[in-house]
């Protein structure tokens, strides 16, 4: 059976929940991101933000958009996965929360990696 370990991408990039939106934008452009992890003051994965989430249109109701930090864009997450994890039950869990994408955490939960749907699906 295959594992995570086996698929994700390793020491992706990742933004801070203080990250600032121009920032974010920045690395999704530089790195061809759709979907971007943010991790708290202790690594630890606590939301993924999307491209849609900073796009232009989504921050035109904002006065100043490019003052608005990760936290404030981001969507929550409560779940994520080890490397051990089998790529069966990461699918599971990833359609079971509606994500589209899941960080992988070491034992400590720490933020190492990140899987994508479409990672799985390649396999």
């Amino acid at each position: 059976m295959s594992r995570v370990g086996e698929v994700m991408h390793e020491n992706p990039e990742f933004c801070t929940l203080e990250t600032r939106v121009p920032d974010i934008k920045y690395l999704m452009k530089k790195y061809n991101y759709k979907e971007m992890a943010v991790v708290n003051y202790e690594h630890v994965p606590v939301g993924i933000i999307t491209e849609d989430a900073v796009s232009d249109e989504k921050l035109e109701e904002y006065v100043h958009p490019f003052d608005l930090k990760a936290v404030e864009r981001m969507k929550p997450i409560s779940v994520s996965v080890k490397k051990e994890t089998s790529l069966e039950d990461a699918l599971k869990i990833m359609e079971s929360n509606h994500m589209t994408t899941i960080p992988v955490v070491d034992e400590q939960g720490h933020y190492i990696g990140i899987i994508k749907k479409a990672d799985i699906f390649r396999h």
